[in-house]
């Protein structure tokens, strides 16, 4: 997924008050992502080293899902943190920061609408 550039001619800037607003979210967004990738990769490792419990393999599955959403969301903050580094065409930078962080919404919301069906599937299949 590349990045648009910015539109041409848009030249504002955000003031130093919302660059350091910007700023601390694109931070905060970054210490979040090393967390999730921190551990989701551990969960899957140890999923994957305990192999034969089946509980185990699930947690292959869940840390890699942790892992990728800290993927994406170390996109969306480097995206908010170019808005703040840049000179010239704030708004171009935003919109494709806004953009990133849509799509990682967009696949929390599916995995948590898969996560619910595959719940209700297996209670009927099981009888719980």
């Amino acid at each position: 997924m590349t990045e648009a550039p910015p539109p041409s001619g848009s030249s504002y800037e955000f003031t130093e008050v919302q660059n350091q607003t910007i700023r601390s979210l694109a931070l905060y967004m970054q210490i979040l992502a090393a967390i999730m990738i921190a551990f989701g990769g551990l969960q899957a490792v140890g999923g994957l080293l305990d192999s034969d419990d089946p509980i185990a393999k699930a947690g292959i599955f869940q840390g890699a899902v942790i892992l990728i959403l800290g993927v994406l969301t170390l996109r969306a903050a480097v995206a908010f943190r170019r808005i703040v580094s840049s000179t010239g065409g704030d708004i171009g930078h935003l919109m494709n920061a806004l953009g990133t962080l849509r799509g990682l919404y967009q696949i929390q919301a599916i995995l948590i609408i898969a996560l619910v069906i595959a719940a209700m599937i297996i209670g009927v299949t099981t009888g719980e």
